[in-house]
């Protein structure tokens, strides 16, 4: 799942499991960031905090 993925098909063909979403919410942050986002921005969009948007960054590899 990218940052720009919208849903098509059927509703909730797009749920994410409980396990995986660390995975899923660290992929799109690191697409934010690719996409030039800044942290604070990630956060948003995200609906998390800024130290949150960091910890998914660093999980998925990228830094903050």
């Amino acid at each position: 799942m990218d940052a720009h993925h919208v849903p098509t098909g059927d509703l909730g063909s797009d749920y994410v499991q409980p396990a995986d979403r660390p995975a899923a919410w660290a992929a799109m942050a690191a697409g934010l960031a690719n996409d030039g986002r800044t942290t604070s921005q990630i956060a948003d969009a995200l609906c998390v905090d800024e130290p949150t948007a960091t910890r998914l960054l660093a999980l998925a590899g990228r830094a903050a």
